[in-house]
């Protein structure tokens, strides 16, 4: 076959593609490239224009048949690749074991995970007790529509407590991210990429064994197998006495690397985090490279995948803050428990200027009033996960979903066994916007600039208007030839009675003095009028921040 490609005309040969057999019985064995043809995912390579693609860092859990593709392909001539239609849970020896393997933890990633143990770490004791972690676990590593089985959540628990003390400390906790200790993988359990032809020759050596009452490899205990379609997952046979299913996360890594490498573009949120963590050892570039070099290799589209979930594998960092907002949020929750209050009393109390929003402010010191201490930097990162639409300032329909933890929100017993000490109106009285930015406001970052949230800065309006003046100086005064005249725009009306009357929304900039030829009065005279249109009398921005935007002329020296 002879196709285009972006580097020329390709000519790809289909020698040598006979499958190669081997014993059933060698299913009881090790994984070896001489036994069964399988070697591991993170070796696969293929042939391109310079030499080879650069291998994946793929589980190691994760092999491939050399009948699906043979790494010696890879130094002679290009292939097409077929579609990765089926593939084989494994397991060669009864004796299965938790995993040891450690794996480097991406960019950052221990830095977010020093921040979320401080977040869990209700009384900064340096150690997560039990319900601590299992906070953790429930708002970290399951999606929503999952149910946290509370057998599996102790058995989660027990593997990250490496000195058996009853607590988790920070260096167990990164131990555990980097065993990846959470997912439950096992040692012994594989999962291999097979070609259509193999798997089913060993459906058929299943069904040989079911009809025969034996098992697939006579006289041993172990060998077994289980068969999965892709892109579901679902088994569509397996051999007698094949053992419990693995952990649920270890086959959803499994499906969603080997559909990673069979050149899928459509990945949920949870499956781009499970593949950023497997792929963190391989730079961006060099995994972008070889998805696309091995995707050329298929009878699929080329088109961009910048823009489609798998670009964010290839292109981007592993967006991790999502861990801190997370357990910010779990421990939200307790803390809102562990005063009485509900979501929405919570906004309404943090709300201090009833304008239906929490500017950073407000929730910085609502927040700190409930008890969670948090530095400028992390309120501000906090805040911008809370503000879905971008604002700058969080609703309470936002508030409601940010505190909407995956199964956390299900456990309203345990919520209601918090002891719950009264909210008097002293506790009340304590509750005070913090200003973000120092000692400044939230407008004021300390170099100049001005933070202007963008719910208020969408309904700032500016207009043109007329000015009332007073006069400031003439030269009648000084006796000089000419006549001229500096006149002052007076905006006591918006001082006092207008203010009075019509609230300060509206702001009119002092722009400076008006100097004209005559001495008399001008007319027609303009200034600038600033409206905030997000609130109907007062505005808490204006007054803070026009000085800024528009500042006014420095006093005159003195005489």
């Amino acid at each position: 076959e002879k196709a285009e490609a972006a580097q020329g005309w390709r000519e790809y040969t289909r020698d040598g593609e006979t499958p190669v057999p081997f014993p059933v019985a060698t299913l009881a064995n090790k994984a070896d490239m001489h036994a069964q043809g399988f070697y591991p995912a993170a070796e696969f390579s293929i042939k391109t224009w310079k030499g080879c693609t650069e291998p994946l860092s793929l589980p190691s859990f994760l092999l491939v048949s050399r009948n699906y593709y043979n790494p010696s392909w890879s130094a002679k001539a290009y292939r097409r690749l077929k579609n990765v239609a089926v593939i084989v849970d494994w397991v060669p020896k009864p004796a299965l074991k938790p995993s040891t393997e450690e794996r480097p933890l991406g960019d950052g990633l221990e830095e977010q995970v020093e921040g979320m143990f401080r977040m869990l770490d209700a009384d900064s004791s340096g150690q997560l007790e039990a319900r601590e972690l299992i906070r953790g676990l429930k708002a970290l590593h399951w999606e929503e529509d999952e149910r946290v089985d509370p057998a599996t959540i102790e058995a989660m628990v027990a593997a990250v407590d490496l000195d058996k003390d009853g607590t988790v400390n920070l260096k167990e906790l990164i131990t555990a991210m980097r065993r990846q200790s959470f997912y439950g993988i096992e040692q012994g359990r594989y999962s291999v990429i097979v070609s259509l032809a193999e798997a089913e020759a060993l459906r058929a050596c299943i069904h040989t064994a079911k009809s025969q009452g034996g098992s697939m490899v006579s006289g041993v205990n172990g060998g077994w197998v289980s068969l999965r379609v892709l892109p579901s997952g679902a088994v569509i046979d397996a051999s007698e006495g094949f053992p419990v299913p693995a952990a649920p996360h270890q086959e959803m890594i499994a499906l969603e690397c080997a559909r990673f490498l069979n050149s899928a573009v459509d990945f949920k949120p949870r499956s781009l985090s499970l593949l950023h963590r497997y792929l963190a050892p391989t730079p961006h570039a060099a995994r972008a490279k070889s998805w696309l070099a091995i995707r050329s290799a298929r009878r699929r589209s080329q088109m961009p995948v910048n823009d489609l979930p798998v670009g964010k594998v290839l292109y981007e960092k592993e967006d991790m803050a999502v861990l801190h907002q997370r357990a910010a949020a779990v421990r939200i929750q307790w803390l809102l428990a562990s005063r009485g209050l509900r979501v929405a009393d919570a906004f309404a109390a943090f709300d201090m200027n009833h304008d239906g929003a929490l500017s950073p402010s407000e929730m910085y010191g609502g927040l700190t009033w409930l008890g969670l201490h948090l530095s400028p930097a992390e309120i501000s990162n906090l805040i911008a996960a809370f503000d879905t639409d971008g604002d700058g300032a969080v609703s309470l329909e936002e508030f409601r979903e940010a505190l909407d933890v995956p199964g956390l929100m299900h456990e309203e017993e345990e919520l209601e066994q918090i002891p719950v000490p009264a909210v008097t109106s002293d506790t009340m009285a304590q509750l005070k916007p913090k200003p973000v930015w120092g000692e400044g406001t939230e407008e004021d970052q300390g170099d100049g600039r001005v933070r202007v949230p963008m719910r208020v800065l969408k309904h700032l309006s500016l207009r043109l208007v007329p000015v009332q003046l007073k006069a400031g100086w003439s030269s009648r005064e000084e006796k000089a030839e000419g006549e001229v005249s500096v006149w002052c725009p007076t905006l006591e009306f918006q001082e006092t009675l207008g203010a009075a009357l019509l609230g300060n929304r509206d702001q009119k900039a002092r722009v400076g003095e008006y100097a004209v030829r005559g001495l008399e009065q001008p007319e027609g005279l303009l200034t600038i009028e600033v409206r905030d249109r997000s609130v109907m009398r007062n505005s808490d921005h204006l007054a803070r921040i026009l000085p800024r935007l528009l500042p006014p002329p420095p006093p005159p020296p003195p005489p």
